[in-house]
């Protein structure tokens, strides 16, 4: 194995051209210790313009555009390739309900989910079918809703300061804020800690439960500023897969990331799709590939961005009817439910291959 990588390295130092002529060894290589240790050669990626990313590989240079499919070696020491990043998005089902607003659903397998609107929740499928429905004794509607990694539903309650559990069609409160702080936004992470979005006197902390226990808040950079702006609006929260808190603050208009200590690595504020209107995010999700997926009310589309690449822009998907879209989810097959409160519609969208 050393020996190959050494004659790799060499090849991509000074025989471009036969890299592009390589045959593979592979069955000549079996019998490969399981702890060799070997170093690799680096490579580094960054950003050109706005829709090309550039990967380096010593001399070996790709670049990944949206425009079309383009080889071309002219120069022995740039190879450069264009991929298409583009996807058409498709609807493959239009749920119409009786239920209004649909600010809020929260996928519970690969063809249900639990919608809120006003003090109920309701689990539909993909056909339309209501298969369960809960009152909840909120004063006003719930703040938002979740699911557990064991399929149970939880909401957040501002008025009585307590995220809620449903067991047995009853509510019952898993958490209590602290005193004056009101829940909103929720997310249930992949390690069954709980994100919260608490408010007071219209600033915001995002803060992360075990249990019933506080264990890291979010609020302020590493200047002393806060990260998120004052105002009445619900932070939407999603983590991503490298444990990034992904952040719809609608409140100043921004999608924010910070990572899993909380300090910022990004801020994306929608002028890279270059709309009509000013950028409205409301809710978010992150999907498989770590892509952040964000609902924009006015501009009646969803931004799709790329995490490893600073919140660059990756397309919109404003193909599908999606008429002031709101809430937002993502099904275990990987497709979007999206709620449209001015039709009391949800849409089923595949929008990756």
């Amino acid at each position: 194995m050393i020996r190959t990588i050494q004659f790799n390295d060499q090849n991509l130092t000074i025989n471009t051209p036969g890299f592009l002529s390589f045959r593979s060894t592979l069955k000549e290589e079996f019998g490969i210790r399981e702890n060799s240790h070997v170093r690799c050669s680096l490579f580094d990626t960054k950003i050109v313009k706005q829709d090309k990313y550039c990967v380096e590989i010593k001399r070996i240079r790709v670049l990944l555009t949206k425009d079309c499919l383009l080889l071309r070696a002219a120069d022995p020491s740039c190879i450069l390739i264009s991929i298409d990043l583009s996807c058409t998005a498709k609807v493959i089902a239009t749920i119409r309900t009786q239920y209004q607003p649909l600010f809020r659903i929260a996928c519970r397998r690969k063809d249900s989910a639990w919608i809120s609107s006003n003090k109920c929740i309701t689990l539909v499928d993909i056909k339309g079918n209501v298969h369960d429905t809960v009152t909840t004794p909120c004063q006003h509607l719930p703040q938002d809703i979740s699911v557990t990694r064991q399929k149970e539903m939880i909401y957040s309650d501002s008025v009585s300061r307590a995220i809620k559990i449903i067991k047995c069609d009853k509510s019952k409160t898993l958490i209590s804020t602290p005193w004056k702080w009101e829940p909103l936004g929720l997310y249930c992470t992949k390690s069954e800690d709980i994100l919260v979005n608490i408010r007071k006197n219209r600033k915001h902390r995002i803060v992360r439960y075990r249990g019933k226990k506080i264990i890291q808040e979010v609020y302020k950079d590493k200047s002393n500023n806060l990260i998120f702006r004052k105002g009445s609006y619900v932070l939407m929260l999603a983590e991503n897969n490298n444990g990034d808190i992904c952040v719809s603050d609608l409140n100043a208009e921004l999608v924010v990331v910070v990572n899993r200590k909380g300090g910022v690595r990004f801020r994306y504020d929608g002028a890279q799709a270059k709309r009509r209107k000013s950028f409205d995010p409301r809710c978010i999700v992150t999907d498989f590939r770590s892509q952040i997926i964000v609902t924009d009310v006015y501009n009646d589309c969803l931004h799709i961005l790329d995490q490893n690449l600073n919140g660059s822009l990756l397309r919109c998907v404003d193909n599908c009817g999606l008429y002031r879209p709101y809430g937002l989810c993502l099904d275990d097959k990987g497709r979007l439910w999206v709620g449209l409160p001015m039709t009391n519609e949800i849409k089923v969208i595949e929008y990756q291959t």
